[in-house]
C-alpha cells in the first residue's frame, strides 16, 4: 500500500512538473523570451518519466518472501514428546547461574534474566532431536559461514531482488556450499549438537537481517508469505501454550508478542 501511494505521488508530481513547464513556457511567449519548443516540453517530461521509472526500479527490490520457517511444527504427541521437530524435554529447562533457558522454541527478541538489558534474542531459536534436518525458507544463492566458537556452520541465502538475507545458523552436515542455487523446501543441513545439552538436544537459529555497516534483524513472522502467516500464527501459539503446560509455567508471554514468536519487529544488532 505504502509503495501504491508513493508512486501515485509520484505520477502526479510527474504532471505537476508537465503544467509548470507549459505554464512557463506560455509566460516566455508572452513576453517575447524565446519559450521552450514542444519538444524540449516532451524531451522534459519523458526524463521525468525516466527519474519516476528508476525510482520505482530502486523500491521494487522485494522483500524475502519465506515459504516455511525451516522446520516442521505441529501439535504436540505426547507418545513422542515431539511437536513436529521441535523436541519436548525437561532438560530445556535450566539455569546454571550464568545462562538460564526455559524454552523449546525461543522467541525473537526474548532475554535470558541474567541479561535483562540485552538487545534480545535476534533470531528464532529452535530445539530439535540430533540429525534433524532443516529446510530452506527462501530459494536463492548460498553463502556458507563457519563458526569457530561452536565449531558449527551458518548457510545464508541471498536473493536478487533483496538486501535483506535470510539465514540459518548453526548447523552440520550442510549439504549447500557457496554459490549454489536452491529452492525454497530444498534441504540446506542438520541442527548442530549443542553442549548445553551435553549434544543430546540439537538447536539451530533462523534469522531474517540487513548487513552493511549497520546489521538489524528482523522478525521472522513479518516475512512469511501472506498465505501461511494464519497458518503459522496457529503453530506458534499452540506450540507456545502446550510447552507451558508440559513444564507446568508460563514462559512466553504471548501477550506481549506484537506478532507470533516476536516480542518486537526488528533490533539493531551493530
Amino acid at each position: 500500500m505504502k509503495k501504491r501511494i508513493l508512486s501515485i505521488l509520484a505520477i502526479i508530481l510527474i504532471s505537476i512538473i508537465a503544467v509548470v513547464i507549459l505554464i512557463t513556457n506560455v509566460k516566455k511567449e508572452s513576453n517575447g523570451v524565446n519559450a521552450y519548443s514542444k519538444n524540449e516540453v516532451m524531451d522534459n517530461l519523458n526524463e521525468a518519466i525516466k527519474n519516476n521509472e528508476k525510482y520505482e526500479e530502486a523500491n521494487k527490490k522485494k522483500s524475502p518472501v519465506l515459504k516455511n520457517l525451516g522446520i516442521d511444527i505441529k501439535p504436540l504427541d505426547k507418545e513422542t514428546n515431539l511437536a513436529g521437530d521441535l523436541i519436548f524435554s525437561k532438560a530445556l529447562v535450566y539455569d546454571d547461574g550464568r545462562v538460564s533457558g526455559d524454552k523449546v522454541f525461543v522467541d525473537f527478541g526474548a532475554k535470558d534474566k541474567y541479561r535483562t538489558d540485552s538487545i534480545g534474542n535476534v533470531e528464532y531459536w529452535y530445539h530439535v532431536p540430533l540429525n534433524t534436518k532443516i529446510r530452506a525458507p527462501i530459494g536463492g544463492e548460498v553463502k556458507v559461514d563457519y563458526f569457530e566458537h561452536t565449531k558449527d556452520w551458518g548457510v545464508n541465502i541471498h536473493t536478487q531482488d533483496s538486501e535483506v538475507i535470510v539465514s540459518f545458523e548453526h548447523l552440520v552436515n550442510v549439504l549447500v556450499k557457496d554459490g549454489d542455487h536452491i529452492a525454497a523446501e530444498d534441504f540446506i543441513g542438520e541442527a548442530a549438537p549443542r553442549n548445553t545439552f551435553n549434544n543430546k538436544i540439537a538447536m539451530t537459529e533462523l534469522a531474517v537481517w540487513r548487513g552493511g555497516k549497520n546489521i538489524t534483524k528482523y522478525c521472522p513472522y513479518d516475512y512469511l508469505d501472506e498465505s501461511l502467516k494464519p497458518i503459522y500464527k496457529e503453530k506458534l501459539e499452540k506450540v507456545a501454550s502446550e510447552w507451558e503446560e508440559f513444564i507446568g509455567k508460563e514462559v512466553y508471554q504471548q501477550e506481549n508478542w506484537v506478532a507470533p514468536g516476536c516480542i518486537v519487529r526488528s533490533i539493531k544488532e551493530t
